[in-house]
């Protein structure tokens, strides 16, 4: 009997944070860069008289480089990703063995645009509710399967290049294996 659930449809998401200014004015200078890693307290931006800081340790992923346009009170100036967000996502079909997939379990992947590099993490959760979509009508006698989003973590800081590449987070496509639980809880990972 097959052990681990497999698929590659995963992707990584993480939490996308915008940096504006809360008075508004002309953005006079872009202290920070795409791909930057940045701690909280750093000046990301100088609009008018106002420095506008990171809050949080993070990556950036976009900033906006119009020198002298005037930005409205909470524009996006800047964007990043809080690197500690990051989690691998997929949505499990619950006839898949999606019952024997529990919080806490070991789970491996990889990342298509890092190869065939192992990386380790750990399943986080399992939702509550199926994944909704639109609404088809079918004259088939067959019952819609529900998917469930599956969340795997993983420590950023022992994979900088997840890291780093946090940017381009969205487009990675990523190979993801789960152990099942065994009732005897016999047998290795592979």
């Amino acid at each position: 009997m097959n052990s681990r659930v497999f698929t590659d449809q995963a992707h990584i998401e993480g939490s996308v944070i915008s940096l504006s200014s809360r008075a508004g004015g002309t953005l006079k200078q872009v202290l920070v860069h795409e791909g930057d890693t940045v701690t909280a307290q750093t000046p990301a931006a100088l609009v008018g008289d106002e420095v506008v800081r990171v809050l949080l340790p993070s990556v950036i992923i976009h900033t906006d480089q119009s020198i002298g346009k005037v930005f409205a009170p909470g524009e996006s100036i800047v964007t990043m990703i809080d690197p500690s967000s990051l989690r691998i996502v997929d949505y499990i079909d619950e006839d898949k063995r999606l019952s024997k997939i529990a919080v806490g379990q070991k789970a491996l992947f990889t990342v298509d645009a890092f190869g065939s590099k192992g990386y380790e993490g750990v399943v986080e959760e399992i939702t509550a509710s199926a994944k909704t979509g639109d609404v088809v009508f079918s004259i088939s006698d067959k019952r819609e399967v529900r998917q469930f989003a599956v969340k795997v973590s993983y420590a950023t800081k022992n994979y900088s290049e997840l890291k780093t590449a946090c940017r381009l987070a969205s487009g990675f496509t990523v190979r993801l294996w789960m152990k099942l639980l065994l009732p005897d809880g016999a047998g290795s990972f592979w």
